[in-house]
């Protein structure tokens, strides 16, 4: 089923409410891949703050894995018309993962390594939240991977307190 922004903007409203998820003004990163999951969150998000009684700081943060034509003209110029900040972090891990360990599963580490290296990144530039996109695909998707690999049943949180980095995790 497809649905229009509006659908979309409604939806990751009734998130935020449900999960408080935005109860303050804290500061908070978008994780920006370039991907339509990461760039309609963060136009929503920047939609929402208009008529939002908490005025956070947003900004969007990019991790490149160090491949090479990665090229992030595209997104700068986004978060440029959005009048957001965004920061880049460049990083080896594609040549960490596929050249030194040549893994044959690389998802679940190359995942692991942004995320960590994102949540770096929204400390070093005083975020303490971040956000990050997912759809109702990655919510199966990670369902089924922890049932069948970790004999488990459940998804991703909508909001997560990270205690070791004092990040909190939002996914609207």
């Amino acid at each position: 089923m497809r649905y229009g922004f509006n659908e979309i903007e409604k939806r990751m409203k009734q998130a935020i409410a449900r999960h408080q998820m935005i109860a303050d003004e804290t500061p908070i990163m978008v994780g920006l891949s370039g991907g339509k999951d990461s760039l309609a969150l963060l136009l929503a998000l920047k939609r929402f703050f208009i008529i939002s009684k908490f005025k956070y700081q947003l900004a969007a943060g990019h991790v490149s894995l160090g491949f090479p034509n990665d090229d992030i003209g595209r997104m700068r110029q986004f978060c440029d018309d959005l009048e957001i900040p965004f920061f880049w972090q460049k990083t080896q891990i594609g040549e960490l993962i596929f050249e030194l360990r040549e893994e044959t599963n690389p998802c679940s580490l190359c995942a692991k390594m942004r995320r960590g290296a994102l949540n770096a990144l929204a400390r070093e530039h005083g975020y303490k939240k971040v956000a990050l996109a997912h759809h109702q695909d990655d919510a199966v998707a990670t369902l089924l991977l922890n049932m069948f690999f970790e004999g488990r049943i459940g998804s991703f949180n909508p909001v997560t307190y990270l205690d070791r980095t004092g990040i909190t995790v939002i996914r609207p």
